[in-house]
């Protein structure tokens, strides 16, 4: 009991001091391996939460907030492989198919391990590598194909490894204009078109397509699905479906489908979809949400006149385009109307210079300075880029709250957040404790 106390203190003292210790970066994942947590008195290792540090698995620099969430996370999901070991999981067709799903996977990764252990000794899988158990399992699948007569359109891959063609899709166009339908390669009921090959060949990068000149590579493409379709009925023939270790390490991985699958059960927007009185209170306790406004706006006039000192007209001088909006500008604060020179000085496609409403972000500089003028006030000139501008701000809207019925979908998205958040939070506190999770210092 006391160990469990100190568990949830320690766990409160971490969300504290998030703040102080989040401008800490620490390199992820590292390479010692440490324990970072137990379960029922059971290590959670560095490895088991980032993986293992190689050359494919990248380490980065992490805030202590960030790899402390992604670690209790990760406890999280565990203990939900457990939790959501229930009945009605077990019993859905998800889990079902799920498992039919991975138990083929298995079955054949099985019977492809027996028939390279009959040939090399662990030593043998050391000393060769890959090159040779790769060389080996093809001879294997070379043989199955003839035995089981998958057939291959040998005439028509031929003929495609004679295209020469460098661009990804204009090669698979010009597969479909020698036939969509037809068959590349058949098996039983199951059959490969030059629109799988087509659609495979797209989505390749420019720097593979020297290879396709080899048909042996165009096979490989897209003989995949009836391969496996050809290894799985094998390995079902030889009872590997029923293979206790195959059904063992199926079981294992059920448990990462066991955990998506309730949190997607306890954590659904329809499980936390709030009620008409929750949104609306919402609504009132938010009513200064930026977000929940309109945004503020100007009806705004304006001078405008452009610049090119790229050519010889003196007039279009970037000096003398300044100085004469400048004389324009005295003279309107000296009384003049600033909407019978707007009128002259028109941007292109407005009327008479009249913007309209804009916003802070409209025409760059112009909203900038319309959202500084008050009512009635003209501006100082504004430089642009080939052109000078002086505005006028007429009226101002200033942002209003927008109907409920704008922004219910809005309100409805926030309060499932809050409720999912504080739901993760209480579970966490909860099962942390059913589950006497210890956190470490290296956590």
């Amino acid at each position: 009991m006391i160990r469990i106390h100190t568990v949830i203190i320690f766990l409160i003292f971490i969300v504290n001091n998030y703040a102080s210790t989040d401008s800490v970066l620490v390199l992820t994942p590292g390479y010692e391996n440490i324990t970072l947590a137990k379960i029922d008195g059971e290590a959670i290792k560095e490895f088991d939460v980032f993986g293992a540090p190689t050359f494919a698995k990248t380490r980065s620099n992490m805030s202590n907030s960030k790899r402390s969430g992604k670690i209790q996370d990760y406890i999280l999901d565990t203990i939900f492989q457990t939790e959501g070991n229930t009945p009605e999981i077990k019993n859905s067709v998800g889990y079902r198919k799920t498992y039919k799903l991975l138990v083929r996977k298995e079955a054949v990764d099985r019977y492809r391990e027996d028939m390279i252990d009959k040939v090399f000794s662990k030593s043998d899988l050391k000393k060769y590598q890959s090159k040779a158990i790769n060389l080996y399992t093809s001879k294997i699948l070379d043989s199955l194909k003839i035995a089981h007569k998958i057939i291959y359109n040998e005439e028509l891959f031929s003929s495609i490894s004679n295209i020469r063609i460098s661009d990804p899709c204009k090669f698979a166009d010009s597969l479909l204009l020698i036939g969509a339908k037809k068959e590349l390669i058949t098996y039983e009921d199951e059959k490969s078109t030059v629109r799988d090959l087509a659609r495979v060949i797209r989505e390749l990068k420019p720097y593979h397509m020297n290879n396709l000149k080899k048909t042996r590579v165009l096979k490989s493409l897209i003989d995949g699905k009836i391969l496996n379709t050809l290894l799985t009925n094998i390995a079902e023939s030889k009872g590997y479906f029923e293979d206790e270790k195959v059904k063992e390490k199926t079981l294992n991985n059920m448990k990462y489908f066991v955990s998506s699958e309730y949190k997607k059960r306890i954590f659904s927007d329809e499980q936390l979809k709030p009620t008409k009185d929750e949104t609306i209170d919402y609504y009132i306790e938010h009513k200064d949400d930026s977000e929940l406004k309109t945004i503020r706006k100007m009806w705004t006039y304006e001078i405008f006149k452009t610049y090119d000192n790229s050519d010889d007209i003196e007039s279009n001088d970037k000096i003398k385009v300044a100085l004469e909006l400048e004389n324009i500008r005295q003279k309107i604060l000296a009384g003049e109307s600033f909407e019978k020179y707007a009128k002259f000085y028109a941007r292109p496609n407005t009327r008479d210079g009249e913007l309209g409403y804009i916003y802070k972000t409209d025409h760059a500089m112009i909203g900038k300075t319309a959202s500084q003028t008050k009512v009635g006030e003209i501006s100082d000139l504004i430089i642009q880029k080939k052109a000078i501008s002086i505005i006028k701000v007429t009226e101002i809207k200033e942002p209003q709250l927008y109907k409920f019925d704008y922004v219910e979908e809005i309100i409805k998205r926030r309060v499932i957040q809050e409720k999912r958040d504080k739901l993760k939070k209480e579970l966490k506190m909860k099962l942390f404790k059913k589950y006497k999770v210890e956190l470490t210092n290296a956590q």
